[in-house]
């Protein structure tokens, strides 16, 4: 309801989103880019350590990990991110439910992500 509220009548909502069942089906532990990145000096690889627990209610948390290399010593920073994924049906309704109708999506099973587009009744 409150991006609903910021559009004008016949204004347009485009939300670009993980599909979260494929995440959860998926259910990988570890991800990282395929190259260090370094910038001033510093060797940098980004890690991703995902839990995932059994019920979709329970908190999900991914653990962003900076692996950081200069001058031949390693160090670490990790920053915790704790979220709530949703289904794609459970979506679609919501986004009715807001005051929007004429939704469209590019939503399939075996994608990571999709856009969905919707009016905001006039």
């Amino acid at each position: 309801r409150g991006m609903r509220s910021v559009l004008k009548p016949g204004g347009m909502l485009i939300l670009d989103t993980r599909n979260w069942e494929k995440y959860r089906k998926d259910r990988v532990r570890f991800e990282s880019f395929s190259s260090p990145r370094v910038r001033d000096g510093i060797r940098c690889i980004v890690l991703y350590v995902r839990t995932t627990p059994e019920s979709w209610s329970d908190p999900h948390l991914t653990e962003v990990v900076f692996i950081l290399e200069q001058d031949g010593r390693v160090s670490q920073r990790s920053y915790p991110i704790v979220y709530w994924p949703f289904r794609y049906a459970d979506l679609i309704a919501r986004i009715r439910a807001a005051g929007f109708d004429a939704v469209e999506s590019d939503h399939s099973e075996n994608q990571d992500g999709y856009v969905v587009e919707a009016r905001a009744h006039p």
